[in-house]
């Protein structure tokens, strides 16, 4: 074969590899629905866990992608041997998924060029709309799709416990229709054996629904009909975001049984555990990576818990970060001590089991809910403005330490205020959000998305080339152009113009690499628009 012909070979394959990382999420989402099934006792659910953990065994090292295969193959191998799990068993095959999902990010990281279009895989996150078939659960059938949920519509009368576990969704709906308590289905959908696993949102008017009484007061979500549309979906993304990788949680404890202890029952709980002996190697984690919860020893040397706890509430990156300590004095002082730091709750000594764990799993889960609803904008699902400085310089900081290449991409549609004046901001939230899913189904899942603010939105792509990110500009250009969006029927052509800017080519710091790229969207738009250009 001549060198053309390897390198096309080189390309198709690194296309293959590309696909293969995109259906991780679905993936993984199927091993975590078999585990939830095997707990109900699913019969069969054992052999399909099994079997979905062969198959990554194979395909990991087919693709390129060794530790997905190695992690995969042991989980299969303890299944064989221990084909009736208990508590611990269950443990065990969190942690397993846990480490097949940090294989899976490391294969992305790895790979480090930009994804091709994500077309929605035909497993994984599963919405199941209850009630009423009206145009709402039509138009709510489309945006739960673009959120890449698998949609199915049933009953209110529908009982849940009949649905087979590892076909059950991850969220319902229920619609109901005119005149319909739906009391009794909401009831059925937010009690029983799945409801940990289960999110449930009733889309009504607010005449009869008390939301402080049951079955009400176990909901999710509650929306009216008017603001379903945008609610849901958004809604629907917070959950999977949340959901979709274990929490993860830094220990700060100096005592050495200590340590082992809690982080052995935290990480057979699923949750995935960094643990520290000082203040000063906490401080240095948290430069690289935003924990769901730091639990920490109060007791540490000279204050530094204090110290510590008073840092994080001093940065908005951890301003919504819970922090657990743990006390041996049981003082209404240093209880009034610690919360005046900013720690949201004080175990006292001695730590069982039971009281630790579900104080960390229930705190974090909560905080990235609180997270979601706090750094996304409600009409794209994209990150907000007021992130864009804090999550900058953590790639940054990565890109430095790794001597990585990253880019900055501005976009920008073109006359969109004219678009607002003539037809509306109705249309011209139409039409963003139009363009918003164009963009999601482009990037890859570790690369950043902001909306800056109108109609203008940031992309950061990490391990990318200017090349590359032109690249993927471009094609979102021209599926723009290809694929408008319709208004009242008619396809309303939509440009946008580009700026890219690259570290270390352009810029060095944060704000010298936002000016590279605006400096870039600013000669795009002076030279014509509808066109991409990358800083000189």
């Amino acid at each position: 074969m001549n060198d053309e012909g390897e390198e096309l070979m080189g390309e198709y394959y690194l296309q293959l590899r590309r696909e293969y990382l995109v259906e991780a999420p679905a993936r993984l989402g199927e091993l975590r629905k078999d585990l939830a099934a095997i707990r109900a006792g699913e019969p069969e659910a054992l052999e399909s866990l099994k079997s979905r953990f062969h198959r990554l065994a194979g395909s990991g090292g087919s693709y390129g992608f060794p530790a997905i295969s190695e992690v995969s193959r042991e989980a299969e191998d303890w299944l064989g041997k221990h084909p009736n799990p208990d508590d611990n068993g269950f443990a065990f095959l969190g942690v397993a998924i846990g480490r097949v999902a940090a294989a899976f990010d490391d294969a992305a990281r790895e790979l480090g060029f930009p994804a091709p279009p994500q077309r929605p895989p035909p497993f994984g996150w599963r919405a199941s709309l209850v009630g009423d078939a009206s145009d709402l659960a039509t138009r709510l059938t489309v945006g739960l799709r673009d959120a890449q949920y698998t949609v199915t519509t049933t009953p209110l009368a529908t009982d849940p416990s009949t649905i087979a576990a590892s076909e059950r969704p991850e969220i319902a709906v229920v619609i109901p229709g005119p005149g319909e308590d739906p009391a009794d289905s909401v009831g059925r959908w937010t009690a029983g054996p799945f409801e940990r696993f289960l999110a449930v949102a009733l889309v009504a008017d607010p005449g009869g629904v008390d939301l402080l009484r049951q079955p009400y007061a176990r909901l999710d979500l509650f929306v009216e009909p008017a603001r379903a549309e945008t609610e849901i979906p958004r809604w629907a993304r917070a959950v999977a975001r949340a959901s979709a990788a274990p929490a993860s949680a830094l220990l700060v404890l100096t005592e050495d049984a200590e340590r082992a202890t809690v982080l052995t029952w935290l990480e057979a709980a699923g949750v995935r555990v960094t643990a520290v002996t000082s203040t000063a190697a906490a401080d240095e984690h948290l430069r690289k990576e935003i924990p769901d919860l730091v639990l920490l020893d109060w007791a540490l040397p000279e204050g530094q818990a204090a110290a510590l706890v008073r840092m994080l509430r001093r940065s908005p990156r951890f301003a919504l970060t819970p922090v657990v300590a743990l006390s041996s004095l049981d003082s209404d002082q240093e209880r009034e001590l610690a919360l005046a730091a900013g720690v949201d709750e004080l175990l006292l000594r001695p730590i069982g089991r039971g009281r630790l764990v579900p104080a960390v799993l229930h705190r974090a889960a909560r905080a990235r809910r609180l997270d979601e609803a706090v750094r996304r904008d409600a009409l794209t699902g994209f990150l907000t403005a007021g992130t864009l400085a804090d999550e900058l310089e953590i790639v940054l900081a990565y890109a430095r330490r790794g001597k990585e290449q990253l880019c900055f991409l501005l976009l920008d549609v073109d006359h969109f205020r004219r678009v607002n004046e003539q037809l509306g901001h109705e249309t011209g939230d139409h039409i963003l959000a139009h363009l918003a899913r164009v963009i999601r189904e482009r990037i890859r899942a570790s690369d950043l998305v902001v909306r800056m603010g109108g109609e203008e939105f940031g992309v950061l792509f990490r391990r990318c080339s200017p090349e590359d990110a032109r690249a993927v500009a471009d094609e979102i250009r021209r599926a723009v152009e290809a694929s408008p969006p319709i208004v009242e029927g008619t396809p309303m052509p939509v440009r946008f113009s580009g700026g890219i800017a690259a570290y270390p080519d352009h810029a060095v710091g944060m704000r010298e690499l936002v000016l590279a790229a605006e400096r870039a969207l600013r000669q795009a738009k002076e030279s014509g628009r509808d066109r991409v250009v990358v800083a000189g």
